[in-house]
């Protein structure tokens, strides 16, 4: 009997081989046997980037149109598309009044960090109001709501899903509309692990035992009300607390921005890396 999952299984064992040329025929096999295979159609396009070939990146991105067209929450593919894999520059959706907006609404950063969620949500609307053309509000509200950890669970993941999904409509192959819907995708899978009962309640117990020193290597932690997100990053850290008070003797620091943060540096398309980060439980961690 033919079957597409062996073939796709076969791909798997030479990316992972690294010899990501030797996947794209499997592939192929796989996808004449079953062509709305989501998870192939982003394994074939993956292969394509892999090639290091810019003049193949609008092969890729049709790859990943059909996985979504299949799947719209595929999360590879925006995870993929949200972080730096893309046949697109900067100038492709950067609008010329984006600091202005930017510079709008950061008085809706100051209200969030506050705890005035219902207040930064609200103005991120009176800012949208003044720049409709722009995704940059939108963008800004459904972070706003992916990062309100002590709201309603469900209400800040749908809310945000809905709006990282209307921008994409608005604006095709969005980064970081991509990225922040990859992101929602993942904390609406977290409650299915058979671990998550256990680290919440570990997290609801954290003892931060040295936040002077936290908070200078750790600046980004502050903007987030409540204490999860301090928590969480905490915890990820565990022994390497110890070093803490000489990072700050060093003026080291680290990043853990929000969705609405653009966390990939501009760039063209033969610029195919990606930043390096370790992926917390709310974000991003890269060296500053």
């Amino acid at each position: 009997m033919v079957n597409a999952g062996a073939y796709q299984l076969e791909a798997d064992v030479y990316f992972w081989d690294q010899h990501p040329e030797q996947a794209e025929a499997p592939l192929k096999r796989s996808l004449m046997i079953n062509p709305y295979n989501a998870d192939a159609r982003f394994s074939y396009g993956y292969a394509i980037w892999r090639r290091v070939d810019a003049t193949q990146l609008n092969a890729m991105a049709a790859q990943w149109e059909v996985a979504l067209a299949v799947n719209p929450l595929h999360f590879a593919t925006h995870w993929h598309w949200g972080n730096g894999h893309t046949n697109l520059t900067y100038a492709d959706y950067a609008q010329k009044d984006d600091d202005e907006v930017r510079k709008a609404l950061e008085k809706a950063d100051a209200l969030f960090s506050a705890n005035k969620i219902d207040e930064a949500i609200a103005y991120t609307r009176t800012v949208q109001q003044q720049y409709p053309t722009s995704v940059l509000p939108l963008m800004h509200r459904g972070s706003l709501y992916y990062s309100a950890f002590d709201m309603d669970r469900k209400l800040r993941l749908d809310s945000a899903e809905n709006i990282f999904r209307q921008i994409l409509l608005r604006k095709k192959h969005y980064g970081p509309a991509h990225n922040g819907l990859s992101a929602v995708i993942k904390s609406k899978r977290i409650p299915y692990l058979s671990i998550y009962d256990s680290v919440t309640r570990v997290l609801q117990n954290v003892k931060i035992t040295d936040m002077k020193n936290f908070e200078q290597v750790f600046p980004d932690v502050s903007y987030y009300p409540g204490t999860l997100a301090k928590a969480m990053v905490w915890n990820q850290m565990y022994a390497a607390t110890v070093y803490f008070p000489f990072l700050s003797k060093q003026n080291r620091s680290f990043r853990v921005s929000p969705l609405h943060i653009d966390r990939l540096l501009p760039c063209t398309r033969p610029a195919l890396g990606i930043l390096p980060r370790l992926i917390t439980g709310n974000g991003w961690i890269s060296a500053a």
